[in-house]
């Protein structure tokens, strides 16, 4: 029995209950009913946050680890580039030297033959 003796059962077997128990009688229950489908649709709101905020971190980890990956092999790609271009860049610069050493000597050589020929004559 809810409400004073107002309840389902004497409702149903036409026992009339007074304006005040029958009020207490729905308003209990519909408070009763608001109170279990707003703790259900909290938890339903509650679980569903959960998911989203699961996934939206789980996404931005991939996203993340992605970057970084991809940002790693950009770093790697333009170190390897760059040794490459250093190192062509040194080989260039040998042979450089070396063919102005070489056309230094023979600068040198024709110069001294050419000073050793004003001499002897």
């Amino acid at each position: 029995l809810l409400g004073y003796g107002c309840s389902w059962y004497s409702l149903l077997l036409g026992y009339r209950c007074s304006w005040y128990s029958l009020l207490f009688f729905v308003g209990v229950r519909v408070l009763l009913v608001h109170f279990v489908v707003g703790v259900r649709v909290l938890l339903v709101l509650f679980v569903v946050g959960v998911r989203v905020l699961l996934v939206l971190f789980a996404v931005g980890v991939q996203v993340l680890l992605v970057l970084f990956a991809v940002g790693v092999w950009v770093l790697l790609v333009h170190f390897v580039v760059g040794v490459r271009v250093l190192l062509v860049l040194f080989v260039v610069w040998v042979r450089v030297l070396l063919v102005l050493f070489a056309v230094g000597v023979q600068v040198l050589l024709v110069l001294f033959a050419v000073g050793v020929r004003v001499l002897l004559v």
